[in-house]
């Protein structure tokens, strides 16, 4: 890439940019090492670069610049892609430039299709960084794509299984996740490569307000025990995390099995007595005993009020395979009183 144009693009000198464009239409073709063209290197810097991207997406606006047209197409500049599959448009929100977002997809709607290395749609990194502005963009936008295209960012997922849904719940913007919801019931039911649902990492990652709404989501009551890889459901992990508020909601909830178990048969509660120092909180030791302390309590307490009467207690011990056989429910409850 040309350093001089360079300069002008960082410096913002329009004037430079429009001579160059103009004099040496094909600078504006090439990369630097790392694969980045003009337009990705304008759509990094300051919203006033919109400029520049004016001038590469709507070159018949400015006199003397119809030689840009000879050198590439509109659709042809905006699908050019760095080494890490990142378009203009990927980069572009990224780093919270509405304005150009705006003239991108004003232009090439289809864009939100396209996928980075990491498997990441532009609807995807907005809501990883929590760019709600930009994300409700994205998403009316798509949906406008939608009746045309017949494709849906919600269900597009990412190099570890996750959809947009997914990263709404870890990140805790559910004002989003409402959205997202309202329109597609559905996408609630879907799995990562870990097995989780959004309830799982809603739970894990520490956000209450979201865990009680998704509590109340008929897509989800089928799922509020469901385990991941490693055999634990969403109770279990943020009792891990000792987020005890989490706990105190999920405990509470008649719907949840409290005394359910992981791959390592251990309950929620055995959990919290085990786990080492919070991995995901930056907090002092004291803090830390008194999460623990919380988390314990709210599951002491949800096994007092979920005493279960014996035809549960039977039932439980069925699907553990301790009752088998030709054992009927008289048999059973004689075993049961012999029992400590």
């Amino acid at each position: 890439m040309d350093p001089g144009l360079l300069k002008a693009i960082r410096q913002g000198n329009r004037d430079r940019i429009k001579r160059l464009a103009k004099e040496k239409p094909d600078f504006f073709t090439k990369r630097i090492p790392q694969g980045n063209t003009v337009l990705h290197i304008s759509a990094r810097l300051a919203t006033g670069n919109n400029y520049v991207i004016d001038i590469l997406i709507h070159p018949r606006k400015w006199d003397d610049l119809h030689g840009l047209t000879k050198i590439f197409t509109t659709v042809e500049v905006l699908r050019m892609h760095d080494i890490e599959g990142n378009t203009p448009l990927h980069i572009a929100v990224r780093n919270g430039h509405f304005e150009v977002v705006r003239n991108i997809l004003s232009n090439e709607s289809r864009l939100l299709q396209c996928r980075n290395e990491a498997g990441k749609s532009p609807l995807s990194i907005t809501i990883e960084a929590s760019l709600a502005v930009i994300a409700q963009y994205i998403y009316d936008t798509s949906l406008d794509c939608l009746l045309k295209e017949k494709f849906s960012l919600v269900y597009e997922r990412d190099n570890h299984g996750q959809t947009p849904l997914h990263l709404t719940a870890k990140n805790g913007r559910l004002n989003i996740l409402k959205m997202l919801v309202n329109d597609y019931p559905d996408a609630s039911e879907v799995f990562d490569h870990r097995q989780c649902n959004i309830l799982h990492l809603a739970a894990e990652f520490g956000h209450a307000k979201m865990v009680s709404y998704l509590l109340n989501l008929p897509e989800i009551k089928d799922f509020v025990n469901s385990s991941d890889v490693d055999g634990n459901n969403p109770l279990h992990l943020a009792a891990m995390h000792f987020i005890s508020d989490v706990v105190y909601i999920l405990s509470k909830n008649k719907k949840v099995n409290i005394r359910v178990t992981n791959n390592k048969l251990k309950t929620a509660l055995e959990i919290a007595h085990e786990s080492p120092e919070n991995p995901k909180r930056a907090i002092q030791k004291a803090q830390t005993e008194m999460f623990l302390h919380l988390t314990i309590k709210a599951l002491k307490a949800a096994y007092a009020n979920q005493a279960l009467d014996p035809e549960d207690i039977l039932e439980n011990l069925r699907f553990s395979g301790i009752l088998m056989g030709d054992i009927d429910d008289k048999g059973a409850k004689k075993w049961l009183k012999l029992c400590p």
